[in-house]
């Protein structure tokens, strides 16, 4: 493995939070009608678009995420 130097973050990003989730050999047997319940709500909430809140916060993980000629839009 290559060890690189620290890494040093401003602090004028302000909440942001980055997590990974990696799940292998899923196979779901059971579904759950609250499960999906909840994400019909949440859906329904996120079609509606972003407050200016939730935007700005949104522009700050795409800033932080800039690096060279990547452009973090979603797409990635």
């Amino acid at each position: 493995m290559h060890e690189r130097g620290p890494i040093s973050i401003s602090n004028r990003l302000v909440n942001v939070a980055l997590g990974v989730v990696r799940a292998e050999n899923i196979a779901p047997t059971h579904t759950d009608d609250e499960f999906d319940q909840e994400m019909s709500n949440v859906i329904s909430v996120r079609a509606r678009g972003l407050d200016d809140e939730q935007d700005a916060v949104r522009r700050a993980a795409r800033d932080m995420l800039r690096n060279g000629r990547y452009k973090p839009t979603g797409r990635g």
